[in-house]
């Protein structure tokens, strides 16, 4: 409910929703950003790419839907600009996985990629928002446990099990589903 009512007040130009967006959402892409780059961004790197995030949801705030997570917005848009800022160095850094994927891939295993990427999606979309959170943490968004356990406030030890956990039942649904 208060995400639906700060993103009714960021509709209306409430500077003010953006600034507890700001406080809410800072830590939080900043780790996002952080973690995605091998080799790392620079301290400066991050900090002006969330910036820029919360510049393009206050230029974007008219197309805002309260229903959805303001945070995936936000992370999406955080990490599109961290791909951004890693490609415009191509020369300097390594390329992107993606990049390396597409380059040396042959089509017909892209396409097998593509069917269990959709089939890791249905199963992350029937999990508890939870477990997906915690997932795509530690997987997506290379977080480690200790930095899960302290921003969920569970133990370390919790995190380790949940993700074994679910570890063992996303494989038993990848495995026990037969090609379509």
């Amino acid at each position: 409910m208060e995400q639906e009512q700060l993103v009714r007040r960021l509709k209306q130009s409430d500077s003010k929703a953006l600034q507890e967006l700001m406080a809410l959402y800072t830590p939080y892409l900043c780790t996002v950003a952080a973690n995605l780059a091998v080799p790392p961004l620079t301290p400066q790197d991050v900090e002006e790419i969330v910036s820029d995030a919360f510049v393009r949801l206050w230029h974007h705030r008219q197309d805002l839907d309260p229903e959805r997570s303001l945070k995936g917005y936000l992370v999406r848009i955080a990490r599109n600009l961290a791909v951004d800022t890693l490609r415009s160095r191509k020369s300097d850094c390594l390329p992107l996985v993606e990049e390396i994927l597409e380059q040396e891939t042959p089509l017909e295993t892209r396409l097998e990629q593509k069917e269990a990427v959709r089939r890791l999606n249905e199963h992350l979309a029937a999990l508890s928002p939870e477990d997906r959170e915690l997932l795509l943490r530690f997987y997506y968004y290379n977080q480690r446990t200790a930095a899960i356990a302290r921003e969920l406030a569970i133990s370390p030890g919790a995190v380790r099990v949940r993700l074994f956990r679910l570890r063992a039942q996303l494989k038993k649904s990848l495995e026990g589903e037969e090609p379509q």
